[in-house]
């Protein structure tokens, strides 16, 4: 909401709009996780975020899907949860021995 003053679409009755009404130019749907693509693939609506899609497809609109990988979600996760555990885990990492540096030599 702070970026463009909207509220944020909750529910599958507010999101099936989009389509007819045509309220974007481009849907973007990221990150995208593989429940939500596959439940696509298979034309399964019961969330906001796959009504939006129908909706805005429906009305030959496009929509741009960026998937997402479980290192990505794992990093929000713990950000959302605890920011200081996660910049330790980096620290950690950026101080470990680094297996790659080995292997070419």
């Amino acid at each position: 909401m702070e970026i463009t003053g909207n509220s944020i679409i909750h529910t599958i009755v507010q999101a099936e709009p989009i389509g007819p009404k045509k309220l974007f130019d481009i849907l973007i749907v990221a990150p995208c996780t593989a429940n939500t693509l596959a439940k696509l693939a298979n034309g399964i609506v019961d969330t906001s975020v796959t009504m939006a899609v129908k909706s805005h497809l429906r009305n030959n609109r496009p929509v741009l899907i960026r998937k997402t990988t479980i290192l990505y979600l794992l990093v929000w996760i713990i950000m959302r949860k605890s920011p200081s555990q996660w910049f330790a885990i980096l620290h950690r990492l950026s101080s470990a021995p680094s297996s790659l540096s080995r292997a070419g030599k």
